[in-house]
């Protein structure tokens, strides 16, 4: 590591706002390239063109003033930011350093001072979210190395959807609008789906820090999926076996985007691997196409991220991968 002048790490203010706005989108950059390398440039001009635009561009009204820039020779080379969950637990957010600066150690430097304000703030544990690809390699091993060292998996499975296959759903199988769910048989259907997630999630990180980040997360699933079907119930599939939920899925529509989003995909575990998910799927793609939309994209939370989830979103031509990581630590 090379020698670089004195740096200077002070809470950032709304005079930096234009400095943080420059150095994220310098940084993020190779990040969105990769993006582009992965999905394809007609996925990634549909999608995400122009995100240069508004990438961490904030109004001084918008400004929380959690965040901390780095200065060498007066100059702000790098930011950080979080968010408080609770409590007990803190998010890092948004951290990244100009890349004439990047190999100096600012970048982990910068993390170490979040975690040293989370200290001060009597938080227990911490939380970051990045990607997995190659061009997250720098920022992944910053945060191992200050010290986050559980990780729980989650990803985007996306296709075009003239790409996707075509699979005939099982005769038994009914995918329809969720006119007779009630929010008790809800409630019910996402417990059922969701604690066995849950629960490898707890078993990855441990009780306690499943207690600080995941104690209300059922709640939470079940509390988001009701939004959108009473809402837009007909964003809502549910999969039925005899009259019986097997499974449900909520759908996205981005028409500006031509993209839809498969979000909150569950089948109940006595059910799994018998073509439930796969009919929600083919069901969605077949609403995408008659919207007139050209991508999907299925979201695998955390919990969610797993081997069979990835051998179904193959099996589904899903085989543009945008692979992310929490990572945990107790402070």
């Amino acid at each position: 590591m090379s020698s670089i002048p004195v740096r200077r790490i002070r809470r950032a203010t709304t005079d930096d706002l234009a400095r943080i706005h420059q150095v994220a989108v310098a940084a993020w950059t190779p990040i969105y390239e990769r993006f582009r390398h992965d999905v394809g440039d007609e996925m990634f001009n549909d999608v995400w063109a122009g995100w240069e635009a508004n990438w961490f561009k904030l109004s001084p009204e918008q400004w929380h003033g959690r965040g901390i820039v780095t200065e060498v020779n007066g100059q702000v080379v790098g930011f950080a930011t979080w968010w408080i969950i609770n409590d007990k637990g803190a998010e890092v957010g948004g951290n990244a350093v100009d890349p004439a600066w990047q190999g100096h150690g600012i970048g982990t430097q910068q993390v170490r001072a979040v975690l040293d304000i989370f200290r001060d703030e009597r938080h227990r544990a911490a939380r970051v979210h990045t990607g997995r690809d190659p061009a997250h390699g720098p920022a992944r091993r910053q945060y191992q190395s200050a010290g986050f060292d559980l990780p729980v998996l989650n990803s985007i499975y996306a296709s075009r959807l003239t790409d996707v296959a075509q699979i005939p759903p099982p005769q038994r199988l009914t995918v329809r609008d969720p006119e007779a769910l009630s929010a008790d048989a809800l409630a019910h259907l996402v417990r059922v789906i969701w604690e066995p997630s849950f629960a490898a999630v707890r078993l990855a990180i441990g009780h306690g820090l499943f207690g600080i980040f995941f104690s209300d997360a059922l709640e939470k699933k079940r509390a988001a999926i009701a939004k959108v079907l009473a809402e837009s119930p007909n964003l809502v599939r549910v999969a039925y076996e005899a009259g019986r939920p097997v499974g449900l899925c909520v759908l996205e529509e981005d028409l500006k985007k031509r993209l839809g989003v498969i979000a909150h995909l569950g089948v109940v575990p006595w059910h799994r691997n018998q073509g439930a998910a796969t009919a929600l799927c083919m069901d969605a793609f077949q609403r995408f196409r008659a919207a007139g939309l050209r991508h999907v994209h299925l979201k695998a939370a955390v919990g969610e991220d797993n081997d069979s989830t990835h051998s179904l979103c193959w099996k589904l031509g899903l085989d543009r991968e945008i692979p992310s990581v929490d990572y945990f630590m107790r402070l």
